[in-house]
């Protein structure tokens, strides 16, 4: 599914700005990709980067990582 930054914005009543100062951050970690078509600037996930990132949350959430049965990667909450 891809999305507008516009629309975006508008749809979880941020400033534009705020809403494309977050875009910029997510694709810049490699967790959207965006393209520019005209004025508009289309954002989507990344399905890869999603999965990973499920993956490695399910096994902090497993106990697979940090402190055993916390959850977080130091120990705390």
């Amino acid at each position: 599914m891809r999305a507008c930054v516009g629309e975006l914005s508008e749809d979880l009543g941020i400033a534009p700005s705020t809403a494309s100062h977050h875009i910029s951050q997510l694709s810049h970690a490699g967790l959207i990709h965006t393209v520019r078509r005209g004025q508009n600037v289309e954002c989507w996930v990344v399905p890869e980067t999603l999965r990973l990132l499920a993956t490695f949350f399910g096994q902090l959430n497993s106990g697979g990582s940090g402190s055993p049965g916390t959850g977080h990667p130091k120990g705390g909450k």
